[in-house]
């Protein structure tokens, strides 16, 4: 399957590059693609990314950016979260890794019916960063655009209605501080919610994920 990318030019021109070089800011998006599969695609900066891997395999558990890949994609399956209706767990099919100032995660998903009712994401990918705040965005189509916040404060957890044309947080964040950087990161998201992500499965990064 060709990588699809249709990002919108203004991304390339807003303010991504405020979690590019701070490890506290985050970012975790879901879109759903046109055969009810759906991508989860996380971004955060480098150091964040190495922070998480030499405190979770040590410092010298890699060689090779190769290998820096794979413990990233371990750290990130491990620590990612998906449930259905309270019940069925979505299944995490292909991931890879684009590194950089920031690196991108992403990963295909399915198990996700179409009929969902309610989810539950979670993302402690970051959590040892005492600081760490990630812009949570869920997209599908004909669905308002809104934005969520995990962090310290909810576990790193959202718990989503699905309504008929939005999905709503079924219980409020205890904390409600957003950083203004994250506020910044929001506005680069909503441009960006029609963009969808998909797996290219000839690349060299692509690694299966069973």
């Amino acid at each position: 399957m060709k990588i699809i990318i249709p990002l919108l030019l203004s991304l390339y021109f807003l303010p991504w590059n405020l979690s590019a070089h701070s490890p506290d800011l985050s970012s975790t998006m879901l879109a759903q693609q046109s055969n009810n599969t759906w991508v989860l695609q996380v971004r955060a900066a480098l150091t964040a990314f190495d922070y998480v891997v030499e405190d979770q395999y040590g410092k010298n558990a890699y060689n090779t950016p190769e290998e820096f890949r794979q413990l990233v994609l371990q750290h990130v399956r491990k620590n990612i979260t998906i449930h259905c209706d309270n019940a069925d767990v979505a299944v995490f099919k292909e991931g890879r890794v684009s590194l950089g100032h920031e690196t991108n995660v992403t990963f295909l998903i399915t198990g996700i019916a179409e009929n969902t009712k309610s989810l539950n994401i979670s993302n402690t990918s970051f959590s040892k960063l005492p600081h760490n705040q990630s812009a949570l965005m869920v997209l599908k189509e004909g669905y308002t655009k809104k934005q969520f916040i995990l962090s310290n404060d909810n576990g790193h957890t959202a718990n989503l209605e699905v309504g008929e044309a939005e999905f709503n947080l079924v219980e409020a964040s205890i904390g409600k501080t957003i950083l203004p950087s994250v506020s910044l990161l929001f506005i680069a998201l909503a441009l960006g919610a029609l963009s969808y992500f998909f797996i290219n499965k000839k690349e060299s990064t692509l690694s299966l994920i069973a």
